[in-house]
């Protein structure tokens, strides 16, 4: 078998590349007129939120499926279908990788070390993170800290933990 006309790696990835730019410009285009990066962020959330701009609560089990997941995938990127594969049906993607999202920070800042076993975080961190009142961040905002009470999430965290 000729192998010559195939695409090299660096020429499957840039029409890689390609293919998904075009469908964000897609995206971006509502009946000629361009949608704004919080209109599209809204349309990505859905019914993620509660009517107080909170981001609705997941089961913990859909988080620990979908963490392990993403630790799986080796960094590589996946969209929100695929991570609701891996969850109980009807369960909000967007909600559950915005949750993890949170708790990455929160591992990123060093306050779930203690939270951990081989490298994925205990029932307890997952059992606050899927309910703990977290407010959706804005697109083209800059944050000078995560949308929810850091410090009380770890308590809760603790406090789970030992009971």
């Amino acid at each position: 078998m000729d192998k010559t006309n195939e695409p090299d790696a660096d020429e499957l990835a840039q029409r890689i590349q390609n293919r998904a730019a075009g469908r964000i410009d897609e995206l971006l285009r509502k009946d000629a007129q361009e949608v704004t990066p919080q209109e599209l962020w809204n349309t990505l959330w859905g019914n993620g939120l509660t009517e107080h701009e909170f981001v609705v609560t997941v089961d913990p089990k859909d988080m620990k499926s979908a963490c392990r997941m993403g630790q799986g995938s080796r960094g590589a990127a996946m969209g929100l279908s695929a991570l609701g594969s891996v969850c109980s049906p009807g369960a909000n993607a967007i909600a559950i990788w915005y949750r993890l999202r949170m708790v990455g920070l929160c591992d990123y800042a060093g306050v779930l070390s203690a939270h951990k076993q081989d490298s994925d975080f205990t029932d307890a961190v997952y059992g606050v993170a899927a309910t703990f009142p977290m407010k959706r961040m804005e697109a083209d905002v800059t944050y000078q800290e995560p949308p929810f009470d850091v410090d009380e999430f770890v308590k809760q965290v603790e406090r789970a933990s030992a009971g």
